[in-house]
C-alpha cells in the first residue's frame, strides 16, 4: 500500500496501534512531530498506554538526539544513535509482519507499508546489525 499525505503517515501510525507489537524504527530523523504536530503526542500516549515498546535508530544530529530524548521521558522506548554519515533519507518501521518504508517531509510525506513476513524479518536483522553499533 501507498500512502502520500499527512492522512496516510497517521494510518501507519494507527496502524502500529492497532496491531500492538514492538515498534522497531531505524534512521529516525526527528522530523514526526514536525509534520504531524496534533496527531503524534496523543499517539504516543495511546502507545504507551498499549504497551508498545519502541526501539529506535535516530540519526546523531540535533534533532535526532532531541526526538530521542523525548522518547525515553513518554516512556517504554530504547534509543541509539547513528553517525551522520550512515544517515539516509528513508526510515523504517517494523512492526509484527508490517514494514513501513517512510519519507517524512511537510511538503509531501510518502510512506510504503508491505506486509511480508520475510521482508520484515530480513529488515530487523538489519536493524539488530545496526543497533549493535549505535551509540546509547
Amino acid at each position: 500500500q501507498v500512502y502520500e499525505s499527512v492522512g496516510g503517515m497517521k494510518t501507519i501510525f494507527s496502524d502500529i496501534i492497532r496491531t500492538g507489537k514492538e515498534w522497531i524504527v531505524m534512521g529516525a530523523t526527528g522530523n514526526v512531530p514536525k509534520v504531524l504536530p496534533n496527531f503524534i503526542p496523543g499517539w504516543h500516549l495511546r502507545r504507551v498506554k498499549s504497551k508498545i515498546n519502541v526501539k529506535s535508530i535516530f540519526h546523531d544530529t540535533k534533532d535526532g538526539r532531541k526526538r530521542g530524548r523525548e522518547f525515553i521521558k513518554i516512556g517504554m522506548a530504547e534509543v541509539g544513535y547513528l553517525p551522520k554519515e550512515y544517515a539516509f533519507p528513508a526510515t523504517l518501521y517494523l512492526y509484527g509482519n508490517k514494514t513501513a518504508i517512510v519519507i517524512m517531509s511537510k511538503e509531501k510525506p510518502y510512506g510504503i507499508l508491505i506486509e511480508h513476513k520475510g521482508i520484515t524479518a530480513s529488515f530487523k536483522a538489519y536493524f539488530n546489525l545496526m543497533w549493535a553499533i549505535s551509540k546509547k
